[in-house]
This record gives C-alpha cells, sequence and structure tokens, in this order.
C-alpha cells in the first residue's frame, strides 16, 4: 500500500519558483480538487487493499484522510520556505448527483463510471471507504487553522477555486495553485499568479496562463504543419471565452453534447478574432444572458455574414446553449448566487460554514496539533478514535 503521502503529494515542477520570485506575494491559496485526486485511486491494487484492509480489521483505513495532512503540512511548508507568510489549503469533494446539472439534463455523466475494470465489486466498498475517509477529513481539516474541507451534496466541488477565487480570495498579492488535471479546471487560470499542477505518470507538470490553450486543445498531438498555423493564434485568444470555446467542442467524458465536425482546430479559428464578440457580446454579458434562460447567441444577427464554422453552431445553438450552462464555472456560480432552491441555499449556507469556521473548535496550540498527529500509529482507525484524536 503506497504511503498516505503518495495520495496527493505534488512537487511543483520548477519553474514555479520563477512565477513565485517574480513578486512578493503575501499569501498562498492551493485549491485541491480532491474527488479528481481519489479517483487516481481506483487501481486494481490500491482498492484490493484498501477494502482488504478496512474489512480485515473491522477498522477504517485511513490512508485517504492522512494524505490530506500531509499535503498541508507540506504546502504550508513550501510557503514558509519561499518567505509567504499566510497560507491557505482548501480541499473541495462531492458525493455526486449535481441537482444544477442534471435539471439542465438528465443524461449528465450518464455513461460515466469510475471502477477498477478486474475488480468491479470493489468499487462499492472501496466508495464508501472514500466517503468515510471524507468525512472524518471535513471534521478535523476544519478545526485546523488556514485547512478548509468542503463537501458539497449534490453539486459538483470542481467549480469551489473558481467560486473562491472570483468571488472571495482574488487579491493580486495572492499566489494561487490549483492542483487538478479536470480541464474544466483551466477556466481558472488567469494572469502570473494563478497556476495548475498535476501529475502524469510521476511526473509533475504545471500549467500557466501561457500554456492554458495548449494544455486544452492538445495541440501537441497534431501535425507539425498544424501546430505551425494554430500556436501562432492562441496568443489571440481572449481566455475569458475558454467555457464559450468548451461548450462549442462539448464535453464527451460527462456526457455534454456539442456540435458535431467542430473540435479544437477549428475552435482555435473561431476565437481567435473579434467575431466572436460580435456574436456574443461580451462573456459578462453571454453568461447573464444564458444563466437567465436566454441563448447562447445574441438576438438579430446578420447570420448570412457567418462564415461556415459559425453557422454550424448557430444553427445548433441550443445544444450550445445547454453546454455553456454545464460546463461554464461562471454560470453555475450565477446560478448558485441568484437560487432560492433548497439545494442551491444549503451549499450556499454550508460553504460559508467551512470559510468562517462555524461550529468548529479550533487547534491554535501548536503543541495539541502535534500530540494528535503523533497518535496516529497506523494506518487503521476507527471512525471514533480519528474524530478524538484532538
Amino acid at each position: 500500500m503506497p504511503h498516505p503521502n503518495a495520495i496527493l503529494k505534488i512537487i511543483p515542477p520548477r519553474n514555479i519558483e520563477n512565477l513565485i520570485n517574480s513578486k512578493s506575494y503575501n499569501c498562498l491559496n492551493v485549491y485541491v480538487d480532491f474527488k479528481n485526486a481519489c479517483n487516481s485511486l481506483f487501481i486494481e491494487d490500491v482498492v484490493n487493499e484498501l477494502v482488504y484492509n478496512t474489512n480485515s480489521t473491522g477498522n477504517l483505513d485511513t490512508s485517504i484522510f492522512q494524505s490530506t495532512l500531509f499535503f498541508s503540512s507540506y504546502w504550508k511548508q513550501f510557503a514558509y520556505y519561499y518567505k509567504i507568510p499566510n497560507c491557505n489549503i482548501f480541499f473541495s469533494y462531492d458525493v455526486g448527483d449535481s441537482y444544477y446539472h442534471l435539471n439542465i439534463d438528465e443524461e449528465y455523466k450518464k455513461n460515466r463510471k469510475i471502477s477498477c475494470t478486474t475488480t468491479p465489486e470493489f468499487f462499492e466498498d472501496m466508495f464508501k471507504i472514500r466517503n468515510q475517509n471524507c468525512l472524518v477529513a471535513e471534521k478535523i481539516c476544519n478545526r485546523i487553522p488556514n485547512v478548509y474541507f468542503f463537501i458539497l451534496k449534490h453539486m459538483e466541488s470542481d467549480f469551489l477555486p473558481y467560486y473562491l477565487q472570483t468571488r472571495h480570495f482574488n487579491d493580486s498579492d495572492t499566489f494561487n495553485v490549483i492542483c487538478s488535471n479536470d480541464k474544466d479546471l483551466l477556466q481558472n487560470i488567469r494572469g502570473n499568479n494563478n497556476v495548475m499542477v498535476y501529475k502524469n505518470k510521476g511526473d509533475s507538470f504545471m500549467v500557466t496562463e501561457d500554456s492554458v490553450l495548449l494544455k486544452y486543445t492538445n495541440l501537441h498531438k497534431y501535425s507539425n504543419k498544424n501546430i505551425m498555423s494554430k500556436s501562432r493564434k492562441l496568443s489571440q485568444i481572449d481566455l475569458d471565452y475558454l467555457s464559450a470555446m468548451m461548450a462549442i467542442i462539448g464535453d464527451s467524458g460527462d456526457d455534454v453534447k456539442g456540435v458535431n465536425k467542430i473540435g479544437p482546430m477549428k475552435i482555435i479559428d473561431m476565437f481567435c478574432d473579434e467575431k466572436h464578440k460580435i456574436y456574443l457580446g461580451s462573456f459578462e454579458e453571454l453568461c447573464d444572458r444564458v444563466s437567465s434562460g436566454g441563448c447562447y447567441f445574441r438576438d438579430n444577427l446578420d447570420i448570412s455574414s457567418m462564415d461556415t464554422n459559425w453557422k454550424l453552431a448557430y444553427n445548433n445553438k441550443d445544444i450550445v446553449t445547454k453546454a455553456l450552462k454545464m460546463i461554464s464555472f461562471e454560470c453555475l456560480i450565477k446560478y448558485l448566487e441568484t437560487s432560492v432552491k433548497d439545494n442551491a441555499v444549503n451549499n450556499k449556507n454550508y460553504i460559508y460554514k467551512i470559510l468562517n469556521k462555524n461550529n468548529f473548535n479550533l487547534i491554535e496550540d501548536p503543541k495539541i496539533l502535534l500530540e494528535g498527529l503523533s497518535s496516529i500509529q497506523d494506518l487503521y482507525l476507527t471512525e471514533n478514535e480519528a474524530l478524538n484524536l484532538f
């Protein structure tokens, strides 16, 4: 069984040093797409061992929970090393079945399955172990100052980094690190103080504002001729419209339908000039319009003047409108901010409960915290033992 540190620990690429050293930052905020990280555990050997350890001992294998403590400690030390005085760690997790998305399209993620292929019978057990670890993490991490663990009910958690960055922690003297390989989170990467780091086959990679579109379009996989002609256009694209581009292409992994015959190469041509602003308005206008029940495209457009790709998108405007509502974090947040439905209100209240550390007795004394951590003698604790550590 891998050490719990191996679940989450990401050693950032060396070139992150240049960004951090380019300015004196007052705060480091690290956002962890924890569900995305946990999905990487669905490997046959890992699942078998976690399930066996839990079932055979009658206790809960807490490797997943402990990874949050190791991870937080690592980034706290990272901030200290780079002389950044403040460091916040935000973990986001959800229990699935997003009401918001399913109310837009009941086919959302219908065909998406995450399990190990050779031992599918362990999937439910692994799912329970993962959820139990997250419940423990929620109770304990939220007692540690500057560490936050969110479990959203019936709402996707990957929007949370975008929500926190755009609505709460958008100071220019804050350096933001997003830990995930989910392409939807590329919507967060703006400016030199926002990066995404992720692991792939043991190596760490970083996405900056300059490489967002390279990551999204996978341009390196195409022929050299295409790379040369398209790469020159990438710098001309306004990244505010990234989710608008994603909506036209769709997301087959989440069962979000897009426009047939339009992929990354064509989308680069469509958004590299100013025509899309004529068709869509500003990005804020676009999201306001779609969120309030309107269409992806502005009214009273001259369709005859559109090129072939834009005409194709316009002819599929209902599909694109639905896709934008599901993909764009800005549209989801506008819903969250304005909706009076129970699931939206409950999630809003929950988010502020965690942010404000309401109903959590904080562990202000480092000695008490260290004593609690040192009492973890192995990975196999009952849930009550874990909850009473501190």
